[in-house]
């Protein structure tokens, strides 16, 4: 995962509560069941992500069930699990749900159940998709998003392959908005390296040499330096360093 993709989504994230919005004690998970009114089609976990400290209060301890992963897992390492491909997507749907949000008025903000759909890779290696369904539980009356219940429930056995697909799910008597188009407001750059290319940039990245990266792929010498002549006239850099900042303003890694 790129250091851009998740700065991204932190950046969205802490824009949406203001420095002195009130804290209340955790909630028990009796009242998070309260909103737990989602239909379910496949094993599923749920957690509650608290937007005042960027922190997973909550995982139910079916994420294990779900991904392989053990409930300490956390918010970092899920979203480095996300599929490169599916991050802009990601970002783009989080950009537009908040935009939404925001608009509605207060007393109408856990009327919405957000949702749409992604790839994240289980413990084995192997890329699911995930439905994420989300819905805000807590916020004050300055519009301050402070936390929010979410379901993930994995979905390969109904969408296998296909697009990423936003919706907004009105509860309570409230319009639904289908198929959402989400604003490109992030973009990221294609990928223009071949696999063992991208092999050797992610060495390069890590500071190793030549002579180094040669023997640790089990190749030659003289191949690394092909690689690298070629991986430095894809990006367009003239150094190591710069090719190293493009990497990460592009996510390349």
């Amino acid at each position: 995962m790129s250091k851009t993709f998740l700065n991204n989504a932190v950046s969205l994230w802490k824009g949406i509560v203001a420095p002195d919005a009130r804290l209340d004690n955790n909630l028990s998970s009796e009242q998070f069941m309260k909103f737990f009114n989602f239909l379910q089609i496949g094993d599923f976990y749920y957690y509650v992500f608290n937007f005042t400290t960027m922190k997973l209060e909550y995982k139910s301890p079916s994420i294990e069930q779900v991904l392989g992963y053990p409930s300490s897992f956390d918010m970092q390492e899920f979203m480095t699990s996300i599929h490169p491909d599916d991050q802009p997507y990601y970002l783009n749907f989080e950009h537009a749900a908040i935009q939404f949000l925001k608009n509605l008025p207060v007393h109408k903000l856990g009327n919405y159940k957000i949702q749409y759909d992604f790839r994240v890779k289980n413990i084995r290696g192997d890329y699911i998709r995930l439905l994420h369904q989300a819905i805000l539980i807590d916020f004050d009356d300055q519009n301050n998003f402070i936390r929010t219940l979410a379901v993930h429930t994995n979905i390969d056995h109904i969408k296998e392959n296909g697009k990423p697909r936003l919706s907004f799910i009105g509860l309570q008597g409230e319009p639904s908005f289908i198929d959402v188009q989400a604003p490109e407001v992030f973009k990221f750059a294609d990928n223009p390296f071949t696999k063992r290319e991208k092999e050797i940039l992610r060495l390069i990245v890590a500071g190793q040499k030549s002579e180094e990266i040669a023997h640790n792929l089990f190749i030659s010498l003289h191949t690394v330096n092909t690689h690298r002549k070629n991986i430095l006239s894809k990006s367009g850099a003239s150094s190591v360093i710069e090719l190293m900042s493009l990497t990460i303003k592009n996510g390349w890694l």
